[in-house]
């Protein structure tokens, strides 16, 4: 409960910064009537897609990561827990830095880029050994979490004002449903044939993801 405070204390500076902005609808040229969320599907699709894929990988790792390393890599209960930290913190990095990366490559080779690099390194943190696990969970952590600034912006930008909220709903809860049955789905993959495989079964998964966002996303950015 106490936890809950700031939120909610945020939630009311908010609201007293922004004020009315719904003014700012009615002198806005772009929000004519004829706007349908379907005429958008080729930024919606991608970047549910790639909403997904962030869920899928950044929860289950969440998760299993700590029992993975003990579990199969050998590691101590406290060792894995400094590796398991790695990833956030060099999360906070990430998610100030993909806005300036986006900007000069565009938010399609950067959210692809991101998805083929957190797939690649998935590989590559199955295949090490332990004297490899810190660089590549700071990696991780560099690619996994520049992805949710990137979807948010690349969506919102996309679209006119009256399709942002129904466009971001829906890319977000596309990807948070794929992320609340992940970690039990993937859970019972570990149960029935091991770390491994179910490692690679969301390293491909990821790369997979990559491919189709690559050839799906059409982005019309509107200002």
């Amino acid at each position: 409960m106490l936890l809950s405070l700031p939120a909610f204390i945020l939630a009311v500076l908010v609201a007293l910064a922004l004020g009315d902005v719904d003014k700012l609808d009615e002198v806005n040229q772009e929000d004519v009537e004829d706007v349908h969320l379907r005429d958008h599907i080729g930024i919606i699709v991608p970047m549910a897609i790639a909403h997904s894929v962030y869920n899928l990988l950044l929860r289950t790792l969440f998760t299993f990561t700590p029992s993975y390393l003990v579990d199969v890599k050998g590691l101590s209960l406290t060792d894995a827990g400094w590796y398991a930290m790695v990833m956030p913190l060099a999360g906070i990095a990430a998610k100030i830095s993909s806005g300036f990366i986006s900007e000069r490559v565009g938010d399609r080779y950067t959210i692809v880029g991101a998805t083929t690099l957190s797939s690649l390194l998935l590989f590559t943190l199955i295949a090490s050994g332990t004297g490899t696990l810190a660089p590549i969970f700071i990696a991780m952590g560099l690619t996994l979490y520049s992805f949710s600034p990137i979807i948010y912006t690349s969506t919102a930008s996309s679209l006119p004002s009256k399709l942002k909220p129904a466009g971001l709903g829906t890319v977000t809860m596309i990807g948070n449903t794929v992320g609340a049955l992940s970690t039990t789905l993937i859970g019972i993959l570990i149960d029935l044939k091991g770390y491994t495989f179910s490692l690679t079964i969301m390293a491909i998964i990821g790369t997979i993801g990559a491919a189709t966002i690559y050839t799906t996303y059409k982005q019309h950015k509107i200002l």
